[in-house]
C-alpha cells in the first residue's frame, strides 16, 4: 500500500493518552530523552491510524507536530522557551559551523525568522495545529513536568530520575565569544514581545534578557 500523502509523525502514548510537539530549540533532545523513558512510542502513519509505516518502541527527536483521528481523546503536551532566547539560540545553532559570530548579524536574522516564519519558528507558536494542553517550558523543567496529570504516579518520577535528568543539559550548542546582551537591543526585545505578546502572557515569560 502507498504511503498516504497526510502522514501523521507521533510521538504518542496509549496508556496515558497523550502525545507531545517539540518545536526547534525549545529543549527538544532533552524532551526525547525524558519522554524515552516512558511509554511513548514515535510512529509515522496514516492520518486515520489504520496503516503504519515506521515504528520505534520508544520516543525519538523530531520538531513535527501533526494530528491524527481521534487527537482531541489524547492531551498534547508542548515544550517551550522564552522566545527571546529561542531566537537567540537560533542564531548561534544555524551559524555553528563558522569560526566566529558577529553581533550586527543578529537583527537581520531575526526579523527574517518572524516576517519569513523562518526555521521551524515562528508560525508553528502563533498558529498551532492545536493548542496544548500542558506546557514544559525550558527554564522550568522539572515543575511542569510533574504538573503532567500522569507524570506524579510513575516510578520515574517517584525515584528521583527525572528531576535528576531535568538537571542535565542536552544537546549542548558550540559556544562563541557573544553573548545575548550584545546581539539584542531594546527595540529588538520589543518587536518580539509584540510580536509573540499572546505566548509570553500566556506562559508566564517577560520580555527581557
Amino acid at each position: 500500500m502507498g504511503r498516504n500523502t497526510q502522514s501523521s509523525y507521533l510521538n504518542i502514548s496509549e496508556e496515558f493518552k497523550a502525545f507531545y510537539w517539540s518545536p526547534g530549540k525549545t529543549g527538544s533532545v532533552h524532551a526525547a530523552a525524558i519522554f524515552a523513558c516512558l511509554p511513548f512510542e514515535f510512529i509515522e502513519c496514516s492520518y486515520d491510524r489504520k496503516s503504519i509505516y515506521n515504528f520505534h518502541e520508544i520516543a525519538s527527536h523530531s520538531h513535527r507536530m501533526d494530528l491524527f483521528e481521534g487527537h482531541e481523546n489524547y492531551i498534547l503536551i508542548c515544550t517551550a522557551r522564552n522566545p527571546i532566547h529561542r531566537l537567540f539560540s537560533s542564531f548561534v545553532y544555524v551559524n555553528r559551523f563558522k569560526d566566529e559570530l558577529n553581533p550586527k548579524d543578529f537583527r537581520p536574522f531575526l526579523i527574517n525568522c518572524i516576517d519569513n516564519n523562518e526555521f521551524l519558528w515562528t508560525g508553528s507558536i502563533k498558529n498551532p495545529p492545536r493548542e496544548p494542553d500542558y506546557y514544559v517550558r525550558l527554564e522550568n523543567l522539572y515543575d511542569d513536568y510533574m504538573k503532567l496529570p500522569f507524570m506524579p504516579t510513575t516510578k520515574f518520577a517517584s525515584c528521583g530520575v527525572l528531576e535528576e535528568l531535568c538537571g542535565r543539559k542536552k544537546n549542548e550548542t558550540k559556544k562563541f565569544n557573544i553573548t545575548i546582551q550584545e546581539c539584542y537591543t531594546d527595540d529588538m526585545i520589543d518587536y518580539v514581545y509584540t510580536e509573540y505578546r499572546d505566548y509570553f502572557d500566556k506562559l508566564g515569560y517577560e520580555p527581557k534578557l
